[in-house]
């Protein structure tokens, strides 16, 4: 997450608003692409991985999604280089392809290898090892980039070309560290299965993406690629919400899935009682970008930036609504009923272009982020409605209900010393986030304060007629 931050500093210190629309664009491409190549079968993988009953058979769904996911991104390449220039000067005509579409295909093309060897430490649970590799790739990222943007000065091409690099020799590393996993036992009926779960997930991969990241294309359309790099760069401070939210619920996907093959259904008071210090931890991570919006802009970026603070305040929010949908979404993985996820999040992708198109020609970017964020409201809406019926998702109402007013409360107090000295100002606000960790403390743990009350309170009465005995 820091070294997230410092990448974006760099970029807002060695790029100007137009270059990093540019890049943001060019983002767009990348991902939205990986998620069509990937067809869905990571996905389809981490389940079929946890269901199977030997190693023989785990490593049998793992050789037979990477060998399929290479045969897959050897025949984009080479579709890629023929019709990628033809679809550059339809969808992006001021993006030269010779220059960004050639490095961007290559990039696109390694990334699985990045891909499928996360999943499977994720997968397997080993929390240390993910968390190990992610931070080490992370750093040589951050390396390569700011040698290329910031030593060699090379601005959106140095970016690209960096990545580059990145993925080439990430690839190289991660695929070495799962080589003894990685046999020429690929089945076909492996294949028919892993498509078959993963192929819905890949329309729900699709509109995720049209959900997250539509709405740098659409504002293009209308407005200059200053405004798309401003509109992104607050989004990408907004970013650590859902990197501490794909986290958590990682780490407690296994576990649930786990219980319900081998329990039923799972321990309702566990997964309350997750919910509750999920939300106040994603509530917290919120509230820390929200008020100190401001104070995140002047310290990591240049005026130029300076502007984006009202779209960094609503982007944190979506993301909070982003992590809330993460909750229900695991449920329809685990009852397999991904083709209903997929129709909710295409429903909510097309609330989200239909919202695009009203709103940005009359608000700019301040259109493009509330059309984000009533999407993402509505997803969580109707995911969390739909998953109840399947698998009841109990949250303790009371206990969020605190969360939210006292969030409610330290914002609004924070918009009243807007005005006070930057140093005060920070203090201030360290108190209030200090104010809402005790808040939220105490709603999550007040029965076990109270239990222990009534323990002393019967131990001082025990003790009371001892002594009126004695006298």
């Amino acid at each position: 997450m820091v070294i997230s931050l410092l990448l974006i500093s760099v970029y807002a210190h060695c790029l100007s608003p137009s270059d990093l629309g540019l890049i943001a664009l060019l983002n767009v491409l990348h991902i939205f692409v990986t998620s069509i190549l990937t067809l869905g079968i990571d996905g389809a993988m981490m389940r079929y991985y946890l269901m199977s009953n030997s190693e023989d058979e785990k490593n049998m769904y793992l050789s037979t999604t990477w060998h399929f996911l290479l045969f897959i991104n050897i025949i984009f390449v080479c579709l890629a280089f023929i019709f990628g220039p033809f679809f550059f000067s339809i969808f992006l005509p001021d993006i030269p392809f010779k220059t960004y579409g050639t490095i961007v295909i290559s990039n696109i093309a390694l990334s699985f290898l990045f891909v499928i060897t996360l999943t499977l430490f994720k997968t397997q649970d080993k929390a240390k090892k993910y968390s190990l590799y992610k931070s080490l790739v992370h750093i040589l990222q951050f390396a390569l980039i700011t040698l290329f943007v910031v030593k060699f000065k090379r601005g959106v091409l140095g970016k690209l070309e960096a990545d580059l690099i990145f993925y080439f020799t990430s690839g190289i590393i991660f695929t070495y560290a799962i080589r003894k996993n990685i046999t020429f036992n690929i089945s076909y009926d492996a294949i028919s299965k892993l498509l078959h779960f993963g192929l819905p997930l890949l329309l729900h991969s699709s509109a995720l993406w049209i959900l997250n990241l539509s709405d740098r294309y659409i504002l293009k359309l209308y407005c200059p690629l200053e405004t798309v790099g401003l509109y992104h760069m607050a989004y990408s401070f907004s970013i650590p919400i859902s990197l501490v939210a794909l986290a958590t619920i990682n780490a407690w996907y296994p576990k649930l899935f786990d219980n319900k093959i081998h329990g039923g259904r799972p321990h309702i008071n566990y997964s309350s009682t997750f919910f509750s210090h999920y939300i106040a931890i994603i509530l917290f991570f919120t509230l820390s970008i929200t008020i100190y919006a401001s104070e995140i802009l002047l310290i990591f970026t240049t005026p130029a930036y300076y502007k984006a603070e009202p779209v960094l305040c609503l982007s944190s929010i979506s993301f909070l609504f982003y992590a809330l949908y993460l909750v229900p979404s695991c449920v329809f993985k685990i009852v397999e009923k991904t083709k209903q996820l997929s129709f909710l999040t295409l429903i909510a992708a097309l609330l989200n272009i239909i919202l695009n198109f009203l709103w940005i020609p009359k608000w700019g970017a301040m259109g493009a982020v509330s059309a984000t964020l009533c999407a993402f409201i509505t997803y969580f809406l109707m995911t969390y409605y739909v998953a109840n019926k399947y698998y009841p998702i109990k949250f303790e109402y009371r206990k969020i209900a605190i969360f939210i007013l006292t969030a409610l409360l330290i914002y609004l107090l924070s918009r009243m010393i807007h005005s006070y000295p930057f140093f005060l100002k920070v203090i201030l606000k360290m108190f209030f986030l200090g104010l809402f960790v005790f808040m939220a403390y105490i709603a999550c743990y007040f029965e076990v304060f109270k239990e222990q009350i009534m323990t002393i309170r019967l131990f001082l009465k025990r003790i009371t007629k001892n002594d009126e005995g004695i006298i």
